[in-house]
């Protein structure tokens, strides 16, 4: 009697733990448009310009790139040579003890999200922020929309 209970039980838990596997799988976190906007700050806070060309729509990217190209090209630097300066100098900002930067002096940003409307691969991002710059605060509002690309969020316009 004793080993009909523990086989029904090992059987039960077997079931268990089988269902368990495949809802796990139906039910795996999509990315939500909350999820960039926080890659995007974090992004602004660490000068990190890979992490924010990363939360930016590519054609987006492509106009950077193109008005870097000119702009920049007038002075004999290739866009490459440019970006590659930005993101060897803009990670040690904040880490500069000599005088010329203090980390106080580094603006911040942090955002909050009021109100996201999703709409198959697009959504309209509602926030409000503070951008703080030593001690200048400045509070701000702004529409993000966004689209899925590559099952990312990414940011393709702000309002």
């Amino acid at each position: 009697m004793q080993s009909t209970i523990i086989k029904k039980l090992a059987a039960l838990l077997l079931i268990a733990a089988v269902l368990c596997y495949l809802f796990a799988g139906c039910y795996e976190k999509k990315p939500q448009p909350e999820d960039t906007i926080s890659l995007l700050q974090n992004a602004i806070n660490k000068f990190d310009v890979d992490g924010l060309l990363q939360c930016i729509d590519s054609e987006w990217v492509s106009q950077i790139e193109t008005y870097l190209a000119l702009r920049v090209g007038e002075n004999g630097i290739s866009v490459e040579s440019f970006i590659a300066l930005v993101k060897t100098v803009m990670p040690i900002l904040p880490f500069a003890s000599d005088g010329v930067v203090n980390s106080d002096d580094l603006p911040e940003v942090e955002f909050t999200v009021l109100k996201t409307e999703i709409s198959g691969n697009t959504a309209t991002v509602a926030l409000s922020g503070i951008l703080t710059w030593g001690e200048y605060t400045k509070p701000f509002a702004a529409t993000v929309d966004m689209k899925l690309e590559n099952d990312i969020w990414v940011v393709c316009g702000v309002r």
